[in-house]
């Protein structure tokens, strides 16, 4: 898994980056005169507001990105590090440690360490698989009452919203302020954890979740990840100019939302039956390839 882990991320986000430059050379970014319209100076104007080159973008796709947190080329990249490290911290905790007991000690020493950082919330997660494969006595307490995992999952929500800009500034963010951490990451990853907990713990929950539109969004999640910002700041961008010179700015939103989450979802739905899905195929028997030619055989 751990082999493969880059080589699974490798594809959509190469395809990614090659599409953000290729649009950035034909000029058809228009984020920057959006920005100023919708007063996103701060966000929305900061994207592709620099000249391209074939070598450092090759470098960024294949390097950059994984290991740099690199992601002028696709705003969400930068996450990627974060993916590609945490990954690394599951699998090689997995392999020291397994099924011994010495595993909760280190889980005490990794949260304590990893309090206010991203790569706690891939802590939470093999905790949570932990005790939700290993310790029934633990999960079935929070069954006993169904409302619960409701209230757990009302919780993870709030805090798991947590703001970047201005928390403390006319919101309810501003009680839970916390001075000597970094409040939006610590309840970004608590919030995820809530979140989780609250599903695997109530069936109905997990009944919602199972619904197969919901389903599907997830199958096409990664693919929406990589594509939603270079449509965001090309087509809704010149979309949302468009409609600016005759419509009042509300209806103008409204109008320019709906189209392009309806072609976020299309690009998504395509880019994962092209491409993800093939490249995952692809994967899968080149790693079980490998893995017939170095498995010891019988002598018979």
């Amino acid at each position: 898994m751990a082999i493969q882990r880059y080589f699974r991320l490798l594809p959509l986000i190469l395809f990614s980056i090659l599409t953000a430059f290729i649009l950035l050379n034909l000029g058809l970014f228009f984020c920057q005169e959006t920005g100023n319209v919708t007063k996103s100076t701060w966000w929305l104007s900061q994207h592709y507001n620099f000249i391209p080159n074939f070598i450092e973008m090759l470098k960024q796709a294949f390097y950059g990105v994984f290991f740099q947190h690199q992601s002028s080329y696709n705003d969400p990249l930068w996450t990627m590090t974060y993916e590609i490290y945490g990954s690394f911290l599951i699998f090689g905790f997995l392999y020291i440690l397994g099924k011994t007991k010495i595993r909760y000690i280190a889980y005490i020493i990794l949260i304590a360490l990893f309090i206010d950082n991203y790569y706690g919330a891939f802590v939470y997660g093999l905790l949570i698989s932990d005790i939700y494969n290993n310790h029934h006595e633990i999960t079935n307490r929070i069954k006993i009452n169904q409302y619960i995992p409701i209230l757990i999952l009302i919780i993870g929500i709030i805090i798991g919203a947590y703001p970047p800009v201005n928390p403390s500034i006319n919101s309810i963010y501003q009680y839970i302020e916390l001075k000597n951490f970094n409040s939006m990451i610590l309840y970004h990853n608590l919030g995820a954890m809530l979140v989780t907990i609250s599903i695997f713990t109530s069936q109905k929950l997990k009944t919602f979740f199972s619904k197969k539109i919901l389903l599907y969004a997830g199958k096409i999640s990664f693919a929406t990840y990589v594509i939603h910002v270079i449509i965001i700041t090309s087509l809704s961008s010149y979309l949302f100019l468009k409609f600016n010179k005759f419509l009042p700015y509300h209806l103008n939103f409204a109008l320019t939302f709906g189209i392009s989450i309806t072609m976020i979802m299309i690009f998504a739905h395509f880019i994962q039956k092209y491409i993800d899905q093939p490249s995952v195929k692809t994967l899968k028997l080149a790693y079980y390839k490998i893995d017939q030619l170095f498995k010891p055989h019988s002598k018979n």
